[in-house]
């Protein structure tokens, strides 16, 4: 090697060639190389933590051996740390003086799954990770970066649908498919299954009964004079009947005249998968959370029946109100001593309970109150949201009415009646003369559903406690399957009263031979510019869109017109030689100089 130059030893006097290895990130590119961080911020977090912990120790070091302070927090900085997995004893504060980001890269889930022999690789097992194989109790984890804690290491296991499992119990002679069950954890929805049995375990959250049934019997609600129907949120469904005879034993103390209180409950934890049926065409059994009564113009109370069968489905309740078994959300209640008249509701759990959004937006025009049990007050009325995510879901079907190419996007494929809903979406979408793309997408994204730009309004078939999301970073809305088949029927108008998140409803109401002058125009002067021939019609038949009748009537300049939109053709001219020249003066203008 030669020697260095004058001018590069000048350049070069602040590098040591020597030590400079140490001095950068050599280091920090060995581990995040060795544990396959794919994020260099994880690696500054494990750097930090290990200074802090450091700072402390030292710190701590500095104390007198026998000082209370020191042995308390030294017993819970050592009993932190083990319990995170990050040292293996808890003795003294000398093995903190050698902790590095090492001891926590060590503790993520692909290092973990290696050492279980669950994975050959960490490649392999962050793939796994990623693609939704791997579960810690009763949680899926695509997280490559979650900590597994000393506690938790040994519920580190395959998620029950993963064909990774069942490779492995396939392999090992233990699959047994006539077993297989799903074990739902948390809040349910209870809708009819299609494919897997499911058994469901609802969390436990104790009320105060005394404060919840002293709000219930207060003077407002014990002179109300119509039914009263009390949902309990699915934590609190296990003193249902103790905040019932509570209720009841308060309400007769004081002598108020109440009408019937009915307690709705899930009877159920196990789900089997229903049958496809010949007369319902794979459509659900009947609408979840439609079975109330409803009052019409002249007061009496009519009961819904199911749009698929036909009123012939079992699960549906009898045409006589005062009988039969009634179903909302995944509560069940009987209706034998219900009234002809309006119900008023009571909601009792969190505001935020998806049960709850179902049951406000499906009953809207109904009397509300709900009970937050974390401040035990009671409000009356229908929150302004619900009244504010009505009129956003209209306007998102009126801007389906103008779409002309729809996206129906597939979140599920466990609900019952699923493909009756696609296939019900795509032949109404087909009648109203709009193309249908068909995606299957368990988690829908704003990144995902940006790949397909050229589609105009999504229609989400999903469970109906999901089918509501927030559209607004989205680029095109997504609707549900009620408001889709709504904007692709041109006779349809939006009713808050018959609002629905199920599967169940009429398709598009079929146009009439005879049709007046008014119907004409309109069809014409539909979608503006966006003009779509109708092959079954005629040549010049449109389809039904928007309701430009207006325009047509009142509008008095004509521009350029179309055949298609009814103007005459145009008659060929011969073509004209134009002025030549500038703006200021064209050739053969008289000048005024």
């Amino acid at each position: 090697m030669r020697q260095l130059k004058f001018h590069e030893k000048k350049l070069l006097k602040k590098v040591d060639f020597l030590q400079w290895k140490n001095k950068h990130n050599l280091r920090e590119l060995q581990v995040m190389r060795r544990y396959h961080i794919q994020d260099r911020d994880d690696y500054k977090k494990y750097n930090k933590l290990v200074g802090m912990v450091t700072s402390l120790t030292s710190v701590l070091k500095k104390l007198a051996p026998t000082d209370p302070a020191r042995i308390e927090l030294t017993e819970k900085l050592l009993d932190r740390l083990h319990d995170m997995g990050v040292i293996t004893t808890k003795k003294s504060l000398v093995q903190l003086e050698k902790l590095s980001t090492a001891s926590f890269c060590r503790r993520r889930l692909p290092v973990v799954m290696v050492r279980a022999k669950m994975s050959e690789t960490l490649k392999e097992a962050i793939t796994f990770i990623e693609q939704g194989h791997v579960r810690i109790g009763p949680d899926t984890v695509t997280d490559p970066a979650f900590l597994v804690t000393r506690a938790m290491e040994d519920f580190v296991t395959w998620v029950d649908t993963s064909r990774i499992k069942r490779k492995v119990m396939q392999y090992n002679d233990r699959l047994d498919d006539y077993d297989l069950m799903h074990v739902h954890y948390g809040r349910a929805s209870m809708t009819a299954l299609s494919r897997i049995p499911a058994f469901f375990v609802f969390p436990t959250q104790d009320l105060d009964v005394d404060a919840v049934a002293s709000n219930l019997s207060s003077s407002t609600l014990s002179s109300l004079d119509t039914p009263v129907l009390c949902f309990l949120d699915q934590p609190h469904l296990h003193q249902r009947a103790e905040l019932a005879a509570e209720v009841a034993r308060r309400m007769e103390a004081a002598g108020s005249l109440s009408p019937h209180w009915t307690w709705p409950d899930v009877p159920i934890r196990q789900l089997e998968p229903e049958a496809l049926t010949a007369s319902g065409a794979g459509l659900a059994s009947c609408r979840a959370g439609d079975e109330h009564a409803q009052t019409d113009s002249a007061g009496d109370a009519t009961r819904g029946t199911c749009c698929a069968h036909q009123g012939d489905c079992s699960a549906t309740a009898p045409a006589d109100s005062s009988v039969g078994e009634l179903r909302a959300a995944g509560y069940r209640w009987s209706g034998t001593e219900m009234g002809a008249g309006p119900v008023t509701y009571i909601w009792i759990g969190a505001p935020d309970a998806p049960a709850l959004q179902l049951l406000q937006l499906t009953r809207s025009t109904l009397p509300w109150w709900t009970l937050d049990p974390t401040t035990y007050t009671l409000e009356e009325g229908l929150p302004v949201g619900v009244r504010r995510l009505l009129r956003r879901r209209y306007a998102l079907m009126e801007r389906a009415r103008d779409a002309s190419i729809v996206g129906v996007l597939v979140g599920t494929l466990g609900v019952a009646g699923y493909l009756g809903a696609v296939e019900q979406l795509c032949n109404a979408a087909e009648a109203a003369g709009k193309k249908t793309y068909t995606l299957l997408m368990g988690k829908p994204s704003p990144a995902k559903l940006a790949n397909f730009p050229e589609i105009e309004v999504f229609v989400l078939v999903a469970d109906p406690q999901g089918q509501i999301l927030d559209c607004k970073e989205y680029l095109a809305p997504i609707i549900t399957h009620h408001e889709a088949m709504l904007a692709f029927s041109p006779d349809s108008e939006w009713d808050e009263s018959l609002y629905r998140l199920d599967f169940g409803t009429d398709g598009p109401a079929q146009a009439s031979e005879e049709t007046d002058a008014t119907s004409e125009l309109a069809l014409r002067a539909a979608k503006g510019l966006r003009l779509t021939p109708v092959a079954t019609t005629g040549a010049h038949a449109l389809t039904p869109a928007s309701a430009a009748d207006y325009l047509v009537h009142k509008r008095s300049w004509r521009g350029v017109e179309a055949p298609l939109a009814g103007a005459a053709p145009a008659v060929p001219r011969a073509a004209v030689e134009g002025r030549s020249g500038r703006a200021a003066g064209y050739q053969g203008e008289p000048s005024n100089l």
